[in-house]
């Protein structure tokens, strides 16, 4: 498990963002290819902001066991651009805009 703060944010077209994710830990991720993936842990805005982290290799087990109310969302994302030296990564995100989440997918 790593913990990671947004260091960036920038919007690279109409539907989909670049978000810039670093810290101390990303020292101990390795690169191995452009197909690395990896989930990401988000709390709930309503929340006070902390999110429960699974501290097992049966972490999939422990999400299912928590309640829904401490359950946090969980997307898994390809890592775009690895920067090792500035101890950074960056994601390719599609926000959910609000004209978007009032009317169906089609």
């Amino acid at each position: 498990m790593l913990s990671l703060t947004v260091q960036a944010g920038e919007q690279t077209s109409p539907h989909f963002m670049t978000v810039t994710l670093g810290g101390d830990d990303v020292r101990h991720l390795r690169q191995t290819g452009f197909d690395q993936a990896g989930r990401l842990f988000f709390a709930d805005t309503a929340e006070d902001g902390d999110v429960f982290l699974p501290n097992s290799e049966r972490w999939l087990l422990q999400l299912t066991l928590l309640g829904g109310e401490r359950r946090p969302r969980v997307r898994t994302y390809t890592v775009r651009r690895f920067r090792p030296l500035e101890s950074a990564f960056d994601v390719e995100i599609s926000p959910p805009c609000p004209s978007r989440l009032a009317t169906p997918h089609r």
